[in-house]
């Protein structure tokens, strides 16, 4: 295994690890919305986008799957994974996601993500969700990966 996919692994271990540690802090609406969004967000709300719930009957066992997921290749990040994401980072995060298919999702992942550390939020990461799928309509659009969004600086 190269040196890349070593951290590239090992970044995926610290977010399932972050995630075990601090279930119940994750599963805690008002830590859900000490994020600053569109709307609030409710441990519901992530469990309705996530696609763990099959033959799973509680929320936690919906957590607990979510957490584990990102371990399979191929596999995407849910809203609780980039929570998890900016508290292994030590940094906020601006989970950035277009106004394209459900409106609902767009209120409940466009928002500014707060580390559990204290951390300035004018110095936030953002990503941007994104797809690469095309076989879908604007209005059941679904992202599958998100990107890094660069400052673009003009040329002077």
């Amino acid at each position: 295994m190269s040196p890349s996919m070593l951290k590239f692994n090992g970044l995926w271990l610290r977010i399932v690890k972050e995630l075990i540690e601090h279930e119940n802090l994750y599963l805690s609406n008002d830590y859900l919305n000490s994020a600053k969004g569109l709307s609030k967000v409710s441990v519901d709300d992530i469990v309705v986008g996530s696609n763990c719930c099959g033959g799973r009957v509680t929320i936690q066992d919906i957590y607990r799957a979510e957490a584990l997921k990102v371990m399979t290749p191929g596999s995407y990040m849910g809203l609780w994974q980039v929570y998890a994401l900016s508290s292994v980072f030590s940094h906020p995060i601006m989970s950035v996601y277009p106004k394209i298919g459900c409106l609902r999702n767009h209120e409940v992942n466009h928002r500014l993500i707060l580390p559990q550390q204290s951390s300035d939020p004018r110095n936030a990461t953002t990503i941007i969700r994104s797809s690469t799928r095309h076989d879908l309509k604007e209005e059941y659009w679904v992202p599958n990966h998100f990107c890094l969004a660069v400052p673009v600086m003009s040329a002077r």
